[in-house]
């Protein structure tokens, strides 16, 4: 899964351009953020870990650059939380944002579009980019996005970092 997005100006969104692949180790990703999600989401491996694995105050560095995102259907999704960064770099807080792939937003679209394909390839995945951001023009994002599941192994959360560059 790699992929390349550019945005139009129907979006809601400060996202400009997103390029989308698959992590296969650590050293694909860049910022430290994304690096210690990731770390930890590894260390479950072979398995994934459950959403009740993750505990936030083992993570407090993380706090302001998570989200979490949960499953509804393989097409439908609830944007549980954001941290502060997040909300910052995407324009807007998405705390309790139902999103799906028939989403009148195109941004809320293309991304549970992309939600959808990691729940269809079970791995996690790296986005970076270009965000616009009105009293600071340009800026570089990089992303992580890992699967969480529940105890009978099925895929019911997202968690990620978003991280500028």
């Amino acid at each position: 899964m790699t992929r390349k997005y550019e945005s139009d100006n129907n979006r809601l969104d400060n996202f400009k351009t997103i390029s989308r692949e698959i992590v296969e180790n650590i050293d694909d990703l860049s910022t430290p953020h994304t690096r210690e999600l990731f770390r930890w989401w590894k260390s479950y491996q072979p398995n994934y870990p459950k959403r009740s694995d993750f505990d936030i105050t083992e993570h407090a560095a993380l706090a302001p650059y998570i989200y979490l995102v949960s499953v509804v259907s393989p097409d439908e999704f609830i944007y549980r939380l954001n941290g502060e960064e997040v909300a910052s770099l995407v324009g807007r807080s998405y705390r309790m944002r139902p999103i799906s792939t028939s989403s009148e937003d195109v941004g809320d679209r293309l991304f549970a579009q992309y939600l959808s394909e990691i729940l269809k390839e079970g791995k996690a995945c790296r986005c970076a980019g270009d965000l616009w951001i009105f009293d600071r023009a340009h800026l570089k994002f990089e992303s992580v996005d890992c699967p969480l599941t529940d105890k009978n192994g099925e895929i019911t959360h997202i968690l990620g970092v978003l991280e500028g560059v």
